[in-house]
């Protein structure tokens, strides 16, 4: 149990912190690039879309390597089948 919630705020952390890095790049950007209005929101969509899908493969990481240590994964144990 300790080693999945150790995993978990790391993994929290670590997309947490992506996040506002990609948050911070786009706004950044616009602001380096002058750019406002539709431009600018649609250069966020699409980098802050960049950092969900980086997070994603950070999460599927971590997945691998709770079923890899044994704390957990998709299949069901025979208590839980019926």
């Amino acid at each position: 149990m300790t080693l999945a919630a150790g995993l978990a705020i790391i993994l929290f952390g670590l997309c947490g912190g992506l996040h506002a890095r990609a948050m911070a790049f786009a706004m950044h950007l616009t602001d380096r690039k002058h750019i406002t209005g539709t431009g600018a929101l649609l250069i966020a969509l699409y980098v802050l879309a960049a950092a969900h899908i980086a997070e994603a493969g950070l999460y599927a990481v971590g997945f691998f390597i709770g079923e890899s240590t044994g704390i957990g994964g998709f299949a069901q144990s025979e208590a839980l089948m019926m």
